[in-house]
């Protein structure tokens, strides 16, 4: 047995092997013990999280320069820019409109 058994009752046996999330009998033996556990700020202290804006900026970044370029093989330049330029008048509606709260 490769996976140690979340629950020693034994019509749960089957639940312990490789079909462990298929199986309708393991849900509840796992939720049970996971209620048991101490809450997660009671386990460890809290502290500060990575900074992941500069990783998120350049992954949309290139997920833009992606998707614009299908449009241009797809549709062609005119569609391309069409959209940048209705994406470029949201984002700055929607910062004005937040620059007025």
């Amino acid at each position: 047995m490769l996976l140690k058994p979340l629950c020693r009752k034994p019509w749960l046996r089957l639940a312990h092997k490789h079909i462990f999330f298929t199986c309708a009998f393991a849900f509840p033996c796992y939720f049970l013990r996971m209620s048991k556990r101490a809450s997660l700020s009671d386990q460890r202290p809290m502290g500060r999280v990575e900074n992941y804006t500069n990783a998120f900026l350049a992954s949309s970044g290139l997920l833009l320069f992606m998707s614009f370029f299908v449009l241009a093989a797809a549709f062609g330049w005119v569609v391309a820019i069409a959209v940048a330029l209705v994406a470029d008048r949201a984002i700055l509606t929607v910062a004005a409109l937040k620059a007025r709260r």
